[in-house]
């Protein structure tokens, strides 16, 4: 059993079983799973690597705390000019409307730093796609400086240095683009031989034999949604990163529309 596991989940889990035996660990859902899918094929990746960046993060646990799955930042809400509270409410609710902000966060970052693509950057910088979306999710000024996998992100004393002194793996004092591409295979590798983290991955193996889903009018509904959510329209920095109705993007929040109506029927 996961030493981060909440003692809810505890309660919960027992003995684990196989996944179609059981409900997923941590609140996912096939359709929760099926968006990662969506991101994958959006952002050039596999959704594999994916799930280790979450795994990474939070351990794959969507509402660990209210920064989420991805743990986005109080300095990440801003650039996106997210209102004070907004992606705390985002987080307490499905998880696709959660992957839908990560979604579009990482899409602000495509348009705002990397000024491409983030498998474009990957290609220059001889990485993994995965690599450059954990960079750029993680250090994206810096980021934006670096050329290949030697390329340091920050370095002691710095305080975000300080905050992420983990992904310093080998005490080198720096956080290179390399330590991201370790971090990632190492998580990947922790999640395969973890019960909760087999669960997950046995049924994103499943889901993903469908292909990725591809919708259309997401950035309407992930509109929608937010305003019902916060009150508030869509920020314009946010709006600016949407893709055009003629480009496949990930469905998460056109999946979320039944749990989103859900959700609001419990205020």
């Amino acid at each position: 059993m996961p030493a981060y596991l909440p003692p809810e989940m505890h309660q919960q889990a027992g003995e684990w079983q196989a996944p179609s035996a059981r409900a997923l660990p941590f609140g996912w859902t096939d359709e929760a799973l099926a968006a990662v899918v969506g991101m994958a094929a959006q952002f050039g990746t596999t959704p594999a690597d994916l799930m280790a960046l979450f795994w990474s993060e939070s351990g794959a646990q969507p509402r660990i705390n209210s920064a989420g799955l991805a743990q986005i930042t109080t300095p990440a809400q801003d650039d996106m000019r997210w209102p004070s509270g907004a992606w705390a409410q985002i987080v307490a609710g499905p998880i696709t409307a959660q992957l839908a902000g990560i979604t579009a966060y990482w899409q602000h970052l495509q348009t705002r730093y990397v000024r491409a693509t983030f498998a474009s950057k990957a290609a220059a910088w001889d990485v993994p796609v995965s690599t450059v979306i954990y960079a750029y999710h993680a250090f994206p000024s810096r980021a934006a400086n670096a050329t290949g996998a030697q390329s340091i992100l920050v370095s002691s004393p710095e305080t975000a240095y300080k905050n992420n002194a983990g992904l310093d793996q080998t005490h080198k004092n720096t956080i290179t683009v390399g330590d991201l591409a370790r971090r990632i295979a190492s998580k990947g590798r922790e999640m395969s031989a973890d019960p909760f983290g087999q669960s997950l991955l046995s049924r994103l193996e499943l889901v993903a034999q469908s292909g990725p889903p591809s919708l259309g009018g997401i950035w309407a509904n992930y509109a929608d949604y937010y305003q019902r959510t916060t009150g508030q329209a869509i920020p314009p920095t946010t709006a600016s990163d949407a893709p055009s109705r003629s480009h496949t993007w990930l469905p998460v929040v056109a999946l979320a529309a039944g749990a989103a109506a859900w959700m609001f029927r419990r205020r």
